[in-house]
């Protein structure tokens, strides 16, 4: 909001290829108005349910989606990453698992999303540093009880910097993580995560086994504008 833009990504990943859609605006004076041409965002009930929609455009991805939440959201406390030089990352974040009914359309082929899985991604203020940190992980998980929100940092010489996320039960109940454990495996050339194990203990003192291995390829979060795209005016409406 700063810089008086919005902007907007989707990305799809279908048999080995990915697809991207980017779209930006200028603000304008109504701050409720969450929308960017094709693309929308609506509250349907606060920190509950929202309504996700994407129409006709040159990506040939369209979507009709709701996501209610399945739990409160999750807030992990501030992220700071100094700089030697320039502008520092100071920002807020929570999360919110939760669950998709809809369809997605795409090359004429429609995908029903019934009860899809998924985490509503939440933060503000300033993300700009990238030197010096190593490893991050980025985990949402959903399992039959409960749901693991995670974030999780290493500086490049392999020394925890950041750790914090919860197991997030369905009775409402909420676990914080003290300590994580990892072994992670990747494909050198593409560098793409192929299997994991974790251990996350938590407040309690329970230690949780978590395996995990690739089903399909990533996403390329540079094809969704990382690493400089977004907060750039790019005129009252653009989309490529």
């Amino acid at each position: 909001p700063n810089t008086k833009v919005v902007d907007g990504y989707v990305a799809l990943v279908h048999n080995q290829a990915q697809r991207n859609l980017r779209l930006s605006r200028h603000l304008g004076a109504d701050r409720a108005d969450t929308s960017i041409g094709p693309l929308s965002f609506k509250v349907l009930g606060p920190q509950r349910r929202w309504a996700l929609k994407l129409g006709p455009n040159q990506s040939g991805v369209e979507f009709s989606l709701e996501y209610t939440a399945r739990i409160a959201p999750y807030l992990v406390k501030r992220i700071v990453y100094e700089r030697q030089e320039g502008q520092g990352t100071s920002f807020s974040h929570y999360f919110q698992p939760g669950r998709f009914h809809g369809d997605v359309t795409f090359r004429g082929g429609k995908f029903l999303a019934q009860g899809f899985v998924g985490t509503r991604d939440r933060s503000w203020g300033i993300r700009a540093a990238r030197e010096g940190m190593g490893i991050h992980f980025w985990i949402q998980v959903h399992f039959s009880r409960f749901a693991l929100a995670l974030l999780y940092s290493e500086t490049r010489d392999h020394k925890p910097y950041y750790l914090d996320g919860a197991l997030l039960y369905d009775d409402g109940r909420v676990a914080p993580i003290i300590e994580l454990r990892h072994r992670v495996q990747f494909d050198m050339g593409t560098r793409e995560h192929t299997s994991a194990e974790l251990v996350v203990k938590d407040a309690t003192g329970q230690e949780t086994y978590i395996s995990s291995r690739q089903l399909s390829r990533g996403v390329y979060l540079a094809g969704a504008g990382y690493g400089g795209w977004h907060g750039v005016d790019r005129g009252e409406f653009h989309t490529e």
